[in-house]
């Protein structure tokens, strides 16, 4: 049998193939893992806009605070992250500090945080990236997410912090089903965000037209407008929905927390973001090095300036919740 007829007899599978095939087989045996009787465990959740933080104040966080987290080694195990947990546990350790480096969210390093998509939408129950807070039969398995997620922490013997973007839909919920629940929110100077989500679009599609990242409910409007309306509109939206679930929840379960401050003084940020979680649960405050943390603020053009600027003042005097939010 010549090499060639040997080699059409074995299926070319791609990379993406494996990875799903691996997890539907660890997913079957992960339960082997679950620690019985497991008590309330704290998870601390970073959310806000696309392009407006998040990346930086995880890295800060994680590089400070001894808490674990899901790096991009162990977001390939999506449907079985026991299984990842403990083998990043054994082949890298714990020993992380950041790089800060990360492209437009996106970090390259294994050992660097990873927003862990493919495990909320499963477990949220979203096919796409839509807000699904205000559709009635939408159905999140609490019970089932809160096992997993608590059975990470315990893998971790920690608190685990995510970058949760879908989760941010949901958070009076998540506090009701697990009360040692933490959301840090981080907001940007809206037109800085604005442009970043702009040029965003450009280098994930070539195409500044084509949506990109989240969708609050009003997408369905939003989709319509101008691209400038589009973004100005998906920034202030997403914002509001977050508040106003935040506005729900306790102060011991939240933390508001302004890009420009995090990165002015990144030492009193990240001492915050500490103390609200030991406050629920013992963590070490270990400062790794002194970060010179420099905010990322860019000159917009004047005509994309003015452009975001009527954007803003047309959707607030178009719908009344911005404007009643003092946004």
């Amino acid at each position: 049998m010549d090499k060639q007829s040997l080699t059409s007899n074995y299926k070319t599978q791609t990379f993406e193939e494996v990875l799903s095939s691996l997890n539907n087989q660890l997913h079957a045996s992960q339960p082997e893992l679950f620690i019985d009787n497991i008590k309330d465990q704290v998870t601390v959740h970073v959310i806000g806009a696309p392009r407006s933080g998040t990346t930086l104040l995880t890295q800060l966080a994680l590089s400070n605070i001894e808490i674990g987290y899901i790096n991009n080694f162990i977001a390939t195990f999506w449907n079985a992250p026991l299984y990842g947990i403990q083998l990043s546990k054994k082949l890298l350790g714990q020993n992380y500090q950041s790089d800060l480096k990360s492209d437009f969210g996106r970090t390259t390093s294994i050992q660097e945080p990873h927003e862990f998509g493919y495990f909320w939408k499963k477990q949220l129950n979203y096919t796409d990236h839509l807000q699904q807070t205000h559709n009635t039969s939408h159905v999140i398995p609490w019970e089932q997410l809160k096992n997993i997620l608590y059975q990470m922490c315990a893998a971790y013997s920690k608190p685990i912090l995510f970058k949760s973007f879908l989760y941010g839909f949901h958070i009076e919920k998540a506090v009701q089903k697990m009360p040692k629940t933490i959301f840090l929110y981080i907001e940007r100077d809206l037109y800085q965000n604005a442009y970043s989500i702009l040029k965003l679009r450009q280098k994930m599609f070539g195409d500044k037209t084509v949506w990109a990242s989240m969708k609050p409910h009003q997408y369905r409007f939003l989709k319509d407008l101008d691209i400038y309306k589009q973004i100005v509109g998906q920034v202030l939206f997403l914002n509001l929905e977050y508040k106003q679930q935040l506005s729900q929840i306790p102060e011991a379960n939240k933390l508001l927390i302004k890009y420009s401050e995090l990165c002015g003084d990144t030492d009193k940020i990240i001492k915050q973001v500490h103390q609200k979680i030991n406050n629920l649960d013992n963590v070490n405050f270990v400062p790794k090095s002194n970060f010179n943390v420099k905010e990322n603020k860019v000159d917009i053009p004047e005509d994309v300036l003015l452009e975001f600027k009527n954007a803003k003042a047309w959707l607030i005097s178009n719908y009344s919740e911005l404007k009643e939010s003092n946004v």
